[in-house]
């Protein structure tokens, strides 16, 4: 946050607190951005018109992600190109927040159609080595044993044919200029059940694009020539829209070595050891890069990440450099640090909101849960995480480096953000949760929300924080759970910001006895202990009280007392508690033992009451004499504890005597 505007947000506050009953409305948008429809070679200009509370900002987004740079009013690009469409919009914010705007669907206009069919079989070749051309994947459907292109959840899949020319060449393809997140895959086969991938991409992995495609994808594989290959388009998460195909082969280009990172997520304890490998033939060079940045010495086919720790997690990929300088750069190795209850389990925070639901939904976690360990050591490579978190202690260690937002993601507690990743909690038992960055390295934005998850629009907030950390950078936030609700907790960056993230829970059960101190006489001079259990997460701290004094250094779960007096007698309680809340414990009264006698008399609708106080396991009479010479016994019992609460019913006259003996 700039000076002019931390100063602003100041005086809003001051403002706020002299005037509490002012309203300070939000951000109105008096003119929204139009659709258009464009010639290659036009001049795009969007604008936006609004009002709010103290200077405002912008951040024009393409396809839900910022576009760098652009933050006036409005947005220009001087030749459009096929390759620049899509949905437009913009965020703009004020002090009390940041509103967006209504989509703007900018489209090419002298785009000629392809045949897409909802059908991999249907009529659908095309033959021309390069070209550019639209279609829709609206309404389409997915063919039962389809699979999930490049490995994500999609329900909308397109396909055409395209058989390479003769002389084959690295071929590219790419969806730039489609309007959603789009999927992309080339397969050889004859039918949906029996396919070989060629190549497959989600979103352009390109360090020299921090939009990272705005979730257009691309591939390049070495086409061979007179081959006939099969071209899905789908989108993750069931996104629909406006599709742009642009393909070109380079029969001139040497040919490409095709680069796979398994698992894309990788999940280890701090200290652990991993290792990322990737194998080609010939004679090549390789370079590592961690977050686009090169890993100095980082040059065989073989990484050791050794002793992992908050500075190593992030994207792994590798450069491959043929003697012929061709270089191929294989799709990103995510490496992550997972810490729940003390073990590792197989869960990841991830870019895409639709991939954390979509792991919910599947409930991978059922299983990677049994994937734990519980002392640092060398780990293997772990297949890709998603699903639930469900722990009462842990942290997660992941880089949001590259990240994006998505179309109808919210403004995360009213900052326009950009860089935001998802993660999904499921609370074991109902308590309070406390879940904080601290750890994190950037200006951090923490949400919360539960809902069905089925969408953004399903989501409901339940909390958010900016700047409530030790630093003033890092989020924090406590609230109330639920036993087994979903939560789903994002976290961004303000201004757009990205970093590594350490991401900490500390869940709260609060304290319930389950065992009671008891009441009981003591003799003159013993000893005598009282103990009480509460159940609690964490465990809970105790304090004893004597009547309503808290006693000196009485914090354990027990109480001993020595050389008990009658200075002693009197009621004992306990106080459980944690950071979830606090219990008292049931009053146990402790009495002097001798001599046997009768108190606490009280007459009430002609019963008498009264409390016996003797010897613990003994066996009492308690006796009645209208005159203090006549006797009659009313009750004997045995008396565990020493102290007998006993009411007599009988109608005696309106004056006599009682008495106890021992039997």
């Amino acid at each position: 946050m700039n000076q002019t505007r931390h100063k602003i947000l100041v005086l809003f506050l001051l403002l706020a607190a002299m005037f509490p009953w002012a309203a300070f409305a939000q951000v109105f948008i008096s003119q929204q951005p139009q659709s258009q429809s464009l010639v290659t070679g036009a001049r795009l200009t969007l604008t936006v018109q609004a009002t709010g509370t103290g200077p405002l900002s912008y951040q024009w987004r393409r396809n839900g992600v910022n576009i760098p740079g652009a933050n006036s009013s409005a947005f220009v690009i001087a030749r459009f190109q096929p390759t620049d469409s899509g949905d437009y919009s913009v965020a703009v914010a004020d002090v009390t927040g940041a509103v967006n705007s209504d989509t703007a669907q900018v489209r090419a206009a002298n785009l000629s159609d392809l045949p897409f069919t909802d059908a991999m079989g249907d009529q659908n070749l095309i033959t021309d080595a390069n070209g550019t051309g639209r279609g829709s994947n609206v309404g389409a459907t997915k063919e039962p044993g389809e699979p999930n292109h490049a490995n994500k959840p999609g329900s909308h899949s397109v396909w055409l044919t395209w058989q390479a020319p003769l002389l084959g060449g690295v071929a590219k393809f790419d969806t730039a200029g489609s309007s959603f997140d789009t999927l992309l895959a080339v397969y050889t086969g004859n039918s949906v059940t029996n396919l070989t991938l060629v190549a497959a991409n989600d979103d352009v992995s390109n360090c020299d694009d921090p939009a990272r495609g705005f979730h257009s994808s691309q591939v390049k594989f070495n086409a061979q020539g007179g081959t006939v290959y099969h071209i899905a388009v789908d989108g993750l998460g069931g996104a629909a829209g406006d599709i742009v195909l642009n393909w070109d082969v380079n029969v001139f280009e040497g040919l490409l070595t095709v680069l796979n990172l398994m698992p894309s997520v990788t999940l280890g304890l701090p200290g652990d050891n991993l290792t990322l490998s990737v194998n080609v033939q010939g004679l090549v060079n390789y370079q590592w890069y961690l977050d686009c940045k090169p890993i100095p010495g980082a040059t065989a086919n073989l990484l050791r990440i050794d002793n992992l720790q908050a500075s190593k997690v992030g994207d792994y990929t590798v450069h491959v450099k043929d003697l012929l300088g061709v270089e191929t750069v294989s799709d990103a190795a995510n490496v992550q640090i997972n810490i729940t209850d003390g073990r590792a389990i197989n869960v990841a925070a991830l870019d895409k909101f639709s991939e954390i639901a979509e792991g919910v939904k599947s409930g991978l976690t059922r299983s990677a849960s049994r994937l734990q360990k519980s002392a640092v050591s060398g780990s293997p490579v772990r297949k890709k995480a998603g699903g639930l978190a469900r722990g009462y202690r842990g942290t997660q260690i992941f880089s949001t480096v590259g990240s994006t937002k998505d179309p109808g993601e919210p403004n995360h507690c009213g900052e326009t953000g950009g860089a935001s990743a998802w993660y999904a909690y499921q609370p074991p038992a109902t308590g309070l949760l406390i879940l904080d960055t601290e750890g994190s390295d950037f200006d951090t934005v923490l949400a919360v929300y539960t809902g069905p998850g089925t969408d953004y629009a399903s989501l409901v907030p339940v909390a958010c924080d900016k700047d409530s950390g030790s630093n003033g950078k890092t989020s924090k936030v406590v609230f109330s759970v639920t036993k087994d609700t979903i939560y789903y907790i994002a976290v961004d960056g303000e201004g757009g910001t990205s970093g590594t993230v350490q991401l900490n829970y500390n869940l709260g059960v609060a304290p319930v006895f389950t065992q009671q101190p008891f009441t009981r006489t003591v003799s003159p001079g013993g000893s005598v202990t009282l103990s009480a259990t509460a159940s609690g997460v964490p465990a809970p701290l105790y304090q004893w009280y004597f009547g309503s004094d808290a006693i000196p250094g009485a914090t354990n779960a027990s109480l001993t007392i020595t050389n008990f007096q009658s200075v002693d007698e009197g009621d004992y309680q306990v106080l459980a508690s944690n950071f979830a809340d606090s219990a008292v414990s049931a009053r146990a009264t402790l009495l002097l033992d001798s001599p046997l006698r009768l108190d606490s008399f009280n007459v009430r609708s002609g019963a008498t009451s009264m409390r016996l106080i003797g010897q613990s396991n003994g066996s009492y009479i308690i006796q009645y004499s209208p005159n203090l010479q006549d006797w009659s016994s009313l009750v004997t019992n045995a008396v565990p504890n020493g102290i007998w609460a006993y009411v007599d019913t009988n109608l005696h006259a309106s004056s006599g005597f009682y008495r106890a003996v021992s039997q």
